[in-house]
């Protein structure tokens, strides 16, 4: 089956308070959503982007939301609005005594949100210093094209999770992010690899950061789209916010979904769980 997928690019400046950000993805969204495409991807944490108000530290309180609230029932229109379905990335603020949660929101072309996907994998200091959750599920999420899975920036270095995605019957992976570039991470490399092991494509949106390089890594940039071969089909430049579109084909018996399928069947998690359990415990007692 072909769709037509679009990724939004935001710009990132510490100037910018969280409201004006959220203000900026909302209509970014809006502008996305007039070529009518059938899903948008947003980027993650769209009312943080950089630093708000210029602040050199801040947490995820700053600028953590309900959901539903404000932003999402904004984005939940334009969807409806448009006929297409949306996901975007929010902090969720889940009270004073729980940890705020890092979350991407599924919205159906109907304008209602069918779920949530909380952030499996965050870096310590944002865990230890930015009061920030993590999940505890790998959810899968049915729209009326298909079946999408969705990992947050940081989850790109965890090679098991599109392959549970896969698993579970994802065609496609959604991927928003802040990941700025060039970055210590190989980004490139890392992105191609989840699509090709998990043999569906990916579509990633991130930011244009607000400092003064203008070169980009590996041939990736952050707003991208790959095919499951792991090719980019197309990407925006570093310059601004900006908006692609391109055509996939969801095709389960296309030749890199058959390879992963197959390598799929031969991968041994029976020892896999041991050995991580294991070395986990090791860890526990050694710390």
């Amino acid at each position: 089956m072909e769709i037509t997928v679009a990724a939004v690019q935001l710009w990132s400046t510490p100037e910018r308070t969280p409201d004006e950000n959220r203000q900026h993805a909302i209509e970014m969204a809006a502008n996305a959503a007039e070529s009518k495409p059938d899903l948008i991807v947003m980027p993650e944490a769209v009312a943080m982007l950089c630093r708000p108000d210029g602040r050199p530290e801040f947490s995820y309180r700053d600028v953590c939301e309900a959901i539903p609230g404000t932003t999402s029932e904004q984005i939940c229109r334009i969807a409806r609005d448009f006929h297409t379905n949306i996901v975007v990335g929010l902090v969720e603020d889940r009270g004073p005594s729980h940890p705020c949660q890092n979350t991407a929101v599924v919205i159906d072309r109907s304008g209602s949100i069918v779920g949530r996907y909380n952030k499996l994998h965050e870096p310590e200091v944002c865990r230890l210093e930015q009061d920030a959750g993590v999940g505890l599920d790998v959810p899968v999420f049915q729209l009326d094209f298909g079946t999408i899975g969705i990992m947050i920036c940081w989850d790109l270095v965890s090679v098991e999770l599109p392959a549970l995605l896969a698993y579970k019957g994802a065609e496609l992976i959604c991927f928003p992010h802040l990941i700025g570039l060039p970055s210590s991470a190989n980004f490139a490399i890392q992105l191609r690899a989840r699509a090709i092991d998990a043999g569906v494509p990916i579509v990633a949106a991130g930011m244009r950061d607000n400092s003064t390089h203008t070169g980009f890594q590996d041939g990736i940039c952050p707003t991208c789209i790959v095919d499951a071969e792991g090719r980019v089909v197309t990407q925006t430049d570093l310059s601004a916010a900006d908006t692609i579109i391109a055509k996939l084909e969801l095709s389960p018996d296309s030749p890199n979904a058959r390879l992963a399928r197959r390598r799929r069947t031969d991968l041994r998690h029976d020892v896999y769980s041991r050995e991580y359990a294991r070395l986990f415990e090791r860890h526990q007692s050694n710390s």
